[in-house]
C-alpha cells in the first residue's frame, strides 16, 4: 500500500521480520523440552557453547514450477528464482540480526532445475551459516550427489509430493516419475539422516480399490524410510491441465466451488459426483487408518509444520 512505510535497511524482496516479535518465538531448549515432553537428560547432548535459541523462520526463493502435474494449478507455470547470492545474504542477515539458525523454506521445488539446486548449496556450505532447514523438494531432479550435498548444507527435513504412488496413477497425472527412482531417492534420503515427509493425494479421479490395495502396498514397501505424511483428498483446482480439458482425462465438469477455487465434476463412465465426493472421503480415512495401524501410531499421519522446533531441536541434540 502507498501508505506503508517501507523499512530502508531490509533490502528489496527481502522478508521483513520484527526483532520483538520474531524473539518472542524464539523458544529456549528448556521450553521444546517442555512442551514436548523430553527426557531432561537431552539437554546433556548439545554442543556445548551452542545458542540456546530455536527460533524457526520461514523464507522462501522461488516461485513457480516447471514441471507438468495435470492435477495442480502451478504445472507449468515457470520458475522466478531470487539470485542465489542474494538468498544467501538474507539467511546470513537472519542470523546475524535475529539469531535464527533455523528455517522453513517455503517453495514449490527448491530443485526446479539440477543447476540451481547445486549452485545454491554449494555456496551455501561455503557461506558456513550452521543452519539447519526444511524444504519440498522434487524427487525427479534428485540423485545420491545431491543429497549428499544436502545434507551438507543443513538440510534435516524433505518434504516431498509422490502424491499417489502406483504405476497407474504416476502416469495419470503426468509425475514424471517411476516407483523405482520414488524409492531410491526416499531410501537415499533415509541413509543420509534426513526426514521425508511423503505427500499424498486420496480420490483422484478414476481412482478404484484396486489402486487403494496398490497404495496400501507402497505404504508398507517404504514404512522403514517415510517417517510422517500428509493426506490430502483430491480437489479439482481451476487452471490446472485436468481443469483445462476435463474431457481429455476422463470425467465432466460442473458448478465451481469459487470460495475455493475447485470444481465439482462428474467421471465419465464412472461415479458422478455425490457418489464420488463420498467415496473420496472414504478412501481417505481408509489410507490415513491404514498408516496409523502400520505405525502402530496416529503421529506419522498427522504431522503438523508446528512440530518444526521439536526435528530442529532434536537435530541439533542427537
Amino acid at each position: 500500500p502507498a501508505e506503508e512505510v517501507r523499512d530502508p535497511s531490509v533490502p528489496y524482496g527481502f522478508p521483513a521480520y520484527d526483532k520483538a516479535n520474531s524473539a518472542a518465538y524464539g523458544w529456549t531448549g528448556e521450553q521444546v523440552r517442555r512442551c514436548y515432553h523430553l527426557p531432561e537428560a537431552l539437554k546433556k547432548e548439545l554442543k556445548r557453547g551452542q545458542p540456546d535459541n530455536y527460533l524457526v523462520l520461514n523464507v522462501s526463493f522461488t516461485e513457480g514450477c516447471p514441471f507438468n502435474c495435470f492435477f495442480c494449478a502451478s504445472a507449468r507455470s515457470g520458475v522466478f528464482a531470487l539470485d542465489v547470492d542474494a538468498s544467501i545474504d538474507m539467511l546470513r542477515r537472519f542470523k546475524e540480526e535475529l539469531g535464527c539458525r533455523h528455517f522453513l523454506f517455503y517453495d514449490h521445488n527448491f530443485n526446479p532445475t539440477p543447476a540451481y539446486a547445486r549452485t545454491f548449496l554449494e555456496k551455501l556450505i561455503k557461506a558456513d551459516l550452521g543452519i539447519l532447514w526444511a524444504d519440498c523438494f522434487n524427487l525427479r531432479n534428485m540423485d545420491r550427489e545431491l543429497i549428499a550435498l544436502m545434507r551438507e548444507a543443513g538440510v534435516m527435513k524433505v518434504v516431498t509430493g509422490v502424491e499417489y504412488p502406483t504405476k497407474r496413477m504416476l502416469k495419470y497425472v503426468n509425475k514424471g516419475l517411476t516407483l523405482e527412482k520414488i524409492h531410491r531417492n526416499l531410501e537415499d534420503l533415509h541413509k543420509a539422516g534426513i526426514w521425508n515427509h511423503a505427500l499424498l493425494i486420496t480420490g483422484l479421479p478414476t481412482e478404484t480399490w484396486d489402486d487403494v490395495r496398490e497404495l496400501e502396498d507402497w505404504l508398507k514397501a517404504t514404512k522403514d524410510f517415510v517417517n510422517s505424511y500428509t493426506i490430502a483428498s483430491f480437489h479439482m483446482a481451476e487452471d490446472s491441465p485436468f481443469h483445462r480439458e476435463p474431457e481429455k482425462f476422463g470425467f465432466t465438469l460442473k458448478e465451481a466451488i469459487r470460495l475455493y477455487r475447485h470444481a465439482v465434476y462428474d467421471e465419465k463412465d464412472g461415479l458422478a459426483w455425490r457418489e464420488k465426493e463420498r467415496r473420496s472421503a472414504d478412501t481417505n480415512a481408509h489410507i490415513r487408518r491404514f498408516i496409523d495401524d502400520l505405525r502402530k501410531s496416529p503421529k506419522a499421519s498427522s504431522a503438523k509444520m508446528d512440530d518444526s522446533h521439536l526435528l530442529m531441536y532434536l537435530y541439533r541434540a542427537l
